[in-house]
């Protein structure tokens, strides 16, 4: 059988240990020490790529000790050569010999034959077969995770003990640091507030409820990972921070081994540190919100993803399981299960044709994991099935996505649908904040709560073009679904009905190893492997200096927290245990006080500020009004009920249940 290729340079080999010695002075190998020989008695040298290597050169299943030395040397220098002049991989297998087939790897003009021992065939093989080199190499001292590598290294790369030592000692980092990063206020985020209003409905078993009504905007991850909380501690935030906080760690513990099978430890040490300290990060960890618990599972599920891409039937039942979690925790992360399928159907058309078991390999690598999530989903969906939206929505302001996506009222599917000039409007809105947001590493917006609107720098635009330009770029090269979900989601956030600088959260984190290993690969492709990395850890170590403020924002949210707890403390007293309240809007209310307590936000702004009132009151039974004592919809208040009963900030109207 012959080579379907030779390197640049390297003659084909000779079946004489001269015609060896030859090609190797030729390639100018540079010396290797003797060990390399000497460890040949000992068991030591390549092992069996040495010997397919050397029954390759010389026919001969007997070999001198002289013959197998120089084979080792070639197989050595083969091994080096791989690492150091890689180019992307293409893969032609021309037959087998012994234990796999010996394949042309081939990239622009380079060409070298390449031992698959394993029977390679999936979109790791270029991962798998260079991590091998990578890891032989480093085992003898001379190649480091950080040096660079053109092409990430396989996620089944032994861990070193050093790099066991670095996690341990990271992760007792990160849990240390949550008792100086967690505080014990409420952020008073809208969301948040409403998923505590329904933990607490499903603790007191009065079911998936808001407001005695099933809520079925959003899946019910979230609130039943609060509700232990709310169950053993009540409304604590210093314990449902710590909760968030604890989840997010988990996440970012997750982020580095993920980083480090394709940067190394280094850079992925720096990079998990960045994103753990980023403001806005830690911002969200302080928040009963979904945010970080879907990040946690969307970096879980891509791990376990990139380590059973084509792995047996309950590894990808797993990565099913995950992926389903994370549709629980936010609908969002169907672009997830997208991104993934895509990808796997992309790089199974780039494969070799003849290691192409599209039928055993869609069971396992597609439907498996597809029908686990489903089946993981599948009571939420019956839930929705069963309990339709009302008609209009005058609680939540939301009766669905696809009404607020397409219609100017978001509670009323039936309100006129918005046009192309709106939808091209918010198109160009949603550009400028998105550049606003990733431009800025997310810290333009400490709370995540409020509209990033104010026109983007000429920093942010070229910051936020280079992650996509990287995005796009790594999408080429690799095909990962890390790049197709953030190519995914940042569509969808053009034409979204809101925006929040936390949707950007996932597109910022996983954009960053894209950027870096970028930075990486273009350094490592020009012979500048160590520049390479010295770039990436110089990007990682800018934003830990220019960004690095984990406490941003804490004054104004104890600000925040401490007026709420003094409406909370002062309606507590006057209201009555059985009393039916509506306020301006409710959800921050109702985490602190056990009765329920209904908006008139959504109507008034539907029937303006007196009918809005005086229809919450009518449709809901109102028998008591609170609302602050200073405003527009006091004095409606006033009009409709007379004068209110001051109590702290707020003014209560007691009405008659009869009237």
């Amino acid at each position: 059988m012959a080579w379907t290729g030779t390197p640049v340079g390297v003659g084909r080999a000779s079946s004489t240990s001269s015609g060896v010695q030859a090609t190797l002075e030729n390639a100018r190998v540079p010396s290797i020490s003797s060990d390399i020989c000497n460890g040949i008695d000992r068991g030591n040298a390549s092992g069996g790529a040495t010997l397919l290597v050397h029954r390759k050169l010389f026919n001969d299943s007997t070999p001198s000790k002289a013959q197998h030395c120089a084979a080792a040397v070639f197989s050595r220098w083969l091994r080096i050569w791989i690492v150091l002049r890689h180019r992307p991989l293409r893969y032609s297998c021309a037959g087998e010999i012994d234990r796999g087939p010996i394949c042309s790897i081939g990239g622009g003009s380079d060409n070298f034959p390449k031992i698959a021992r394993d029977g390679l065939s999936s979109r790791h093989d270029s991962n798998v077969g260079l991590g091998r080199v990578a890891e032989d190499l480093r085992a003898d001292g001379l190649m480091s995770h950080d040096t660079g590598a053109p092409l990430q290294p396989s996620a089944q790369t032994p861990w070193s003990q050093l790099e066991k030592a670095v996690l341990a000692l990271f992760a007792l980092a990160l849990l240390a640091s949550l008792v100086v990063l967690t505080h014990p206020w409420n952020a008073l985020v809208r969301d948040a507030s409403t998923y505590l209003v329904v933990a607490k409905s499903l603790v007191a078993g009065e079911g998936y409820n808001y407001l005695e009504v099933p809520f079925t905007l959003r899946p019910p991850g979230t609130p039943l990972l609060l509700a232990p909380v709310v169950a053993t501690a009540g409304v604590d935030f210093f314990a449902l921070n710590l909760l968030t906080s604890f989840v997010g760690a988990v996440g970012v513990i997750l982020f580095f081994v993920y980083l480090r099978d394709s940067l190394g430890w280094g850079v992925a040490l720096l990079a998990s540190t960045a994103v753990w300290l980023n403001p806005a990060f830690r911002d969200l960890s302080n928040q009963a919100m979904s945010d970080i618990p879907s990040l946690t599972l969307v970096v879980a599920s891509l791990l376990v993803e990139r380590r059973c891409h084509d792995g047996s039937g309950k590894q990808n039942a797993l990565l099913g399981l995950l992926l389903g979690l994370g549709v629980l925790v936010r609908s969002a992360n169907l672009l997830l299960v997208a991104a993934i399928v895509t990808s796997r159907v992309l790089q199974r058309w780039r494969a070799p044709e003849g290691n192409r078991e599209t039928s055993a390999w869609a069971k396992t690598s597609l439907l498996t994991p597809v029908i686990v999530a489903v089946l993981v989903v599948s009571p939420w969906s019956l839930f929705t099935q069963m309990n339709p939206s009302p008609d209009v929505d005058d609680q939540i302001g939301i009766h669905s996505y696809a009404t607020a996506m397409l219609h100017t009222d978001w509670g009323n599917p039936n309100s006129p649908t918005i046009g192309a000039s709106e939808i091209f409007e918010r198109v160009s809105l949603r550009s400028g904040q998105i550049a606003t947001v990733l431009g800025s590493r997310l810290t333009v917006d400490r709370f995540g709560n409020r509209d990033a609107d104010r026109p983007a720098s000429a920093v942010e635009i070229v910051v936020t073009a280079t992650l996509i330009a990287c995005l796009l770029i790594a999408l080429w090269r690799r095909g990962e679904p890390v790049e197709l979900l953030c190519l995914a989601i940042l569509p969808v956030t053009l034409v979204y009905f809101g925006f929040r600088s936390r949707l950007m959260l996932p597109v910022f984190v996983l954009a960053l190893p894209c950027l870096l290993w970028v930075i990486r690969d273009i350094a490592a492709k020009r012979g500048f492997a160590q520049y390479g990395v010295g770039a990436a850890l110089a990007v990682v170590v800018a934003m830990l200096v220019v960004d690095f403020n984990p406490r941003a924002g804490w004054g104004e949210t104890e600000q925040a927290h401490a007026q709420w707890a003094q409406s909370c403390s002062a309606l507590e007293s006057a209201l009555e245990p059985d009393a039916r309240v509506a306020t301006r809007l409710g959800t921050h209310l109702a985490v602190c006080l056990k009765q329920p307590i209904y908006s008139v936000e959504f109507a008034t702004r539907r029937n303006g500020d007196t009918q809005g009132i005086a229809q919450i009151v009518e449709t809901y039974d109102i028998d008591t009004v609170v609302l602050e004592t200073k405003g527009p919809l006091a004095e409606a208040a006033t009009t409709l009920y007379g004068a209110g009963q001051p109590v702290g900030p707020m003014s209560i109207w007691h009405l008659d249940r009869g009237a």
